[in-house]
């Protein structure tokens, strides 16, 4: 417990590995949905983001951090189909 109090613990979070690379998945508003036209272009333009893969689950923005990944995400255009 002190550990968490004072700030020693380390979490699955804060590991780093050389090369790492992180995702944000943007997922379908409905169950089972699916990418009907994707508009990946302004993701892409984000600073840090890797690459842009569609996936069965939704949409993969990869990057080389978790603001990036995130900030990708956002960027994205996805029309869906139920």
């Amino acid at each position: 417990m002190a550990g968490k109090v004072d700030g020693t613990t380390v979490f699955g979070s804060d590991v780093q590995v050389d090369g790492m690379l992180m995702a944000s998945v943007e997922h379908p508003p409905t169950f089972g949905g699916s990418v009907a036209s994707l508009d990946d272009s302004r993701a892409r333009r984000v600073d840090g983001v890797v690459d842009v893969v569609r996936i069965p689950q939704g949409v993969a923005v990869v990057a080389r951090n978790t603001f990036a990944a995130l900030e990708g995400r956002n960027a994205l255009r996805v029309d869906w189909d139920p």
